[in-house]
């Protein structure tokens, strides 16, 4: 199995590498052109989209790419109410229009189907930016 951290270890920092040090390498695509790289990792455990932002451009900065993507795959067993916060954490680094819409939101997961009950507003402005999750 490819693991991230022995790839990419030497250019990230020791905290955010211990969050996916594991993380199996499903995919990576380098185009050269536009000095791109492009990662679909899986991990055991829902990451916080912030970490993700973070090893992305530390990976741009030491590698001198003008940009880093990576995508997270997660088993559909990590979908759970305890991981909402991480799981929608992308939506409000993305989407910064969002935030706060989900403060006090309540969760709750019935037949593979997630409702979530906004407390302050946004269900117009989240429709209008086409916001997707999916988890695999």
């Amino acid at each position: 199995m490819n693991e991230f951290y022995k790839y990419f270890s030497n250019y990230i920092n020791e905290s955010d590498l211990q969050t996916v040090a594991n993380a199996a390498i499903l995919e990576m695509r380098v185009t050269k052109e536009s000095r791109t790289l492009e990662i679909v990792l899986t991990n055991d455990v829902v990451v916080d989209y912030s970490v993700i932002e973070r090893i992305q451009k530390s990976i741009c900065e030491k590698m001198n790419l003008n940009r880093t993507i990576i995508s997270m795959k997660y088993a559909k067993s990590l979908f759970d109410i305890e991981n909402i916060e991480k799981i929608i954490s992308p939506i409000r680094l993305t989407h910064t229009v969002v935030n706060g819409f989900f403060d006090g939101a309540d969760a709750e997961l019935e037949d593979e189907t997630l409702t979530l009950c906004l407390k302050k507003g946004g269900k117009e402005l989240l429709e209008a930016q086409k916001v997707d999750v999916d988890i695999s």
